[in-house]
C-alpha cells in the first residue's frame, strides 16, 4: 500500500509515473537530436544561439525527468548515461562560446565527440529493444 507521506507522491512525480521509461527515452532522444542539430559547428560563425539555448533548456528538462523516471523504475538500460553526457558537453561548449575564447580545433573535436555519443546512444537504444 502507498502512503501520501512520501516525497514521491508529489503531483510532478505522479505525472512521471504516468509515462513509461520508454516514453521518456524516446522524448529525451528526440530533444537530444534537436539540440545536436542546432549545435554550432563553427565557433567563429555559431549561427542562431537563441534557438540552440532554447533546445538546450528543453533537453536539460527532459534529461532531468528521464533520470528521475529511470531511477524510480529501478531499471537501468544501455543508454541511461548518454543523455547526461551529451547535455554536459553541449553546455560546456555553449559556455565556451559565451566567453568568446574558443579554439577551433578543440571545438571541432567536441562537435565530433557529441555526434559520436549521440549516434552511439541511438545505436544502443535500437540494439536493446
Amino acid at each position: 500500500s502507498r502512503t501520501c507521506s512520501t516525497a514521491s507522491s508529489s503531483p510532478g512525480s505522479r505525472r512521471l509515473k504516468a509515462k513509461s521509461v520508454r516514453w521518456h527515452t524516446r522524448n529525451t532522444m528526440m530533444l537530444a537530436k534537436k539540440a545536436v542539430d542546432l549545435m554550432p559547428r563553427d565557433p567563429r560563425k555559431p549561427g542562431d544561439l537563441k534557438a540552440f539555448d532554447a533546445a538546450l533548456t528543453e533537453f536539460g528538462e527532459a534529461v532531468r525527468t528521464f533520470d528521475t523516471a529511470v531511477r524510480e523504475s529501478g531499471k537501468s538500460g544501455s543508454v541511461d548515461s548518454y543523455p547526461r553526457d551529451i547535455l554536459g558537453k553541449l553546455r560546456e561548449m555553449r559556455a565556451n562560446l559565451g566567453k568568446g575564447r574558443v579554439d577551433p580545433m578543440t571545438f571541432s573535436m567536441d562537435v565530433d565527440g557529441v555526434i559520436t555519443r549521440y549516434n552511439m546512444m541511438i545505436t544502443m537504444s535500437n540494439a536493446f529493444r
